[in-house]
Order: structure tokens, then C-alpha cells, then sequence
């Protein structure tokens, strides 16, 4: 065939006949620009290289007409491909036939507001369900504004002491470390379920509630204290309050017992401490650290039934 015979006719394009194929031109590109430029591939120079790869492709699909009119012809694709793709680098590949594994999307987290610090998390974790949403949505049936979490940790590191606390947060930042892939993981709840469920952070929770038994030995006096206290760092964040009803938000003795509950019981039995819990104090503190921890949960429940008999609104059972 003469070469004016062949002009108008779309040129020959190679048949590929496997993903093996497609990769090693892929490889080729990469190898060759890490070469010429001597600096690592970004995910910006990966969809370049892949939108240049899908124009060839294009126009080797097309007549084989005159310079100008394949300058054309490229100007026209380019402008295609930033339509079809918007520089997405899964739609190119996909584009290319490279059929990309279809990501999940993610759950994002929705704990946000509270920070990426692991020690936070892990202490936090058993109450969640008993904080209202962002935007103060559940105060009005008895769920915690979200401005007592400082508050509620501040008071558990005036009673177990900061060289405890300390310690524990760098156990938490370790447990961070082990399990954190990539800076994405911290914006999902997935990630964060996965610390919360972590043998180390339930070790974490179990030092730190058990020696917190201990000090409410004294029960009533300390539910007193804790009163004040969290009712006192309360009136400092107001202005940061999502709405007007957590503006006025208080933290009572109904709330009180919820959050015990929350934070030393089974989810099954409200009179049953997590397992690790006993086992804590009868490692830390004996026979007589046990009794002592039996009879902090029977001044629970015994606060509970007069709360009910009162009309608190305060249900240790949901959880």
C-alpha cells in the first residue's frame, strides 16, 4: 500500500493481549520520567503520564491525516480528557482499561470534634453513645453535651494522677503508631473502632478505671466533688455551646451514674464490671481492693433506685 493510500486510513494499533502488556508499557513510562527528572513519582505525575498514555491511544485509533490536523485531533482529545476525567487518576486508569479495584468509601469520623489524640479516644470511647451529636441534637432526651468530655477527663487525672495518665497516653500514642496506614485513617471511624477495640486500649481503660474505683470509695463525697468540678468547667465553654439548650446544660447526679455505668459495667449487666476491671484491682490491690470495688457498684445502684424513685431521668440500661 503507497503512502497515499494509506493517508484517510486509521493506523494499525497493537493488539494488547493481557494486563501484563498494559503494565509494562505503564512501567516503561514510570522508569523512563524517574530517569529524566531524577525525583519520586507523585500521584499528580502517575495521572499525567497515564493522560498522555490515553491520548496516543486515541489517536492512533484515528485517520492518519496531515500534521495540523492531528494537532487538532490532540487538542480535541486533551480537552475530552479533562472533561471525562478532571485529572481523577482512577477514571483514567479506568479509562485505559485498567480496571481499578472500586475503593469503599469510607465512613468519615464522626468523633471529630474531639481531636486525633489517641489517649482521648481510648478514654472516651466507652461513653460515646451518651454524648449527643454535634450540633447539641439528643439533649432534650437526656444525652451529655459534648463539652463535658474535657471535663470528665480533667476530673479522672485529679483522682488517679498525672504520672498514671502520662504513662498511659504514651501507651496510647504507641498503639497510634502500630495501627495508623496512612494520615487518612485518622478523618475515618473505621480506624478509630479498631483502636477503640485494641487490646492495649482496653489495657489502657482497665489501669485507669480500676484505680478510679478506688477513689470513689468515698462515694457520696466524691459524686459532690464531681458535680462541682464538671459543673464549673461547664460555665468556662458556654460560648462554645452548639445551641441554646447546651448553653444551659448541666451535668447532674442522674448523669453521674450513667457515666459510671458506662465506664465500669458490661453492656449486658449494669451490676457487673467489665471483666478486665476486677481483675485490675485484685492485681493492684488485693482482697481488700476488691471489696472496696463491690461495694463503690452497690452505692450505684443504690443511687439509682433512689433517682428513680425521685424521678431522675437516668436509665444505666441504655447502652
Amino acid at each position: 500500500m503507497s503512502d497515499e493510500e494509506a493517508r484517510g486510513k486509521p493506523q494499525p494499533v497493537k493488539t494488547v493481549k493481557s494486563s501484563r502488556d498494559i503494565v509494562g508499557v505503564i512501567q516503561t513510562l514510570l522508569v523512563g520520567h524517574a530517569r529524566k527528572t531524577g525525583t519520586p513519582l507523585s500521584e499528580s505525575d502517575i495521572t499525567q503520564l497515564l493522560s498522555d498514555l490515553w491520548l496516543d491511544l486515541e489517536i492512533a485509533r484515528t485517520p492518519a491525516d496531515d500534521h495540523e490536523a492531528r494537532q487538532k485531533r490532540r487538542a480535541a482529545f486533551q480537552a475530552k480528557l479533562s472533561e471525562e476525567a478532571d485529572g481523577d487518576l482512577e477514571r483514567i486508569k479506568n479509562r485505559l482499561f485498567l480496571k481499578a479495584a472500586a475503593k469503599p468509601k469510607r465512613a468519615g469520623d464522626k468523633d471529630s470534634d474531639l481531636g486525633w489524640d489517641p489517649f482521648t479516644r481510648v478514654l472516651t470511647a466507652p461513653f460515646l453513645h451518651l454524648l449527643a451529636d454535634k450540633r447539641g441534637n439528643g439533649l432534650e432526651n437526656g444525652m451529655f453535651s459534648r463539652r463535658i468530655v474535657p471535663g470528665l477527663l480533667n476530673a479522672t487525672r485529679l483522682l488517679v494522677g498525672d504520672e498514671m495518665i502520662e504513662t498511659c497516653r504514651l501507651r496510647c500514642n504507641e498503639t497510634l503508631n502500630r495501627l495508623q496506614e496512612t494520615a487518612l485513617d485518622l478523618d475515618t471511624d473505621k480506624f478509630w473502632q479498631k483502636v477503640y477495640l485494641d487490646r492495649a486500649s482496653k489495657s489502657v481503660r482497665a489501669e485507669i478505671f480500676s484505680k478510679l474505683v478506688m477513689r470513689l470509695a468515698k462515694y457520696k463525697r466524691r459524686k459532690t466533688w464531681f458535680l462541682r468540678v464538671l459543673n464549673g468547667e461547664l460555665a468556662l465553654t458556654q460560648e462554645s455551646a452548639a445551641s441554646d439548650a447546651d448553653y444551659d446544660w448541666q451535668f447532674h447526679e442522674g448523669h453521674f451514674v450513667q457515666w459510671l455505668v458506662a465506664v465500669f459495667a458490661t453492656s449486658k449487666n449494669p451490676r457487673e464490671y467489665k471483666p478486665t476491671i476486677p481483675a485490675t484491682v485484685q492485681r493492684d490491690y488485693g482482697p481488700e481492693g476488691l471489696q472496696i470495688a463491690e461495694q463503690v457498684l452497690r452505692k450505684i445502684h443504690e443511687d439509682f433506685e433512689r433517682q428513680q424513685e425521685e424521678g431522675v431521668q437516668t436509665d444505666p440500661m441504655a447502652m
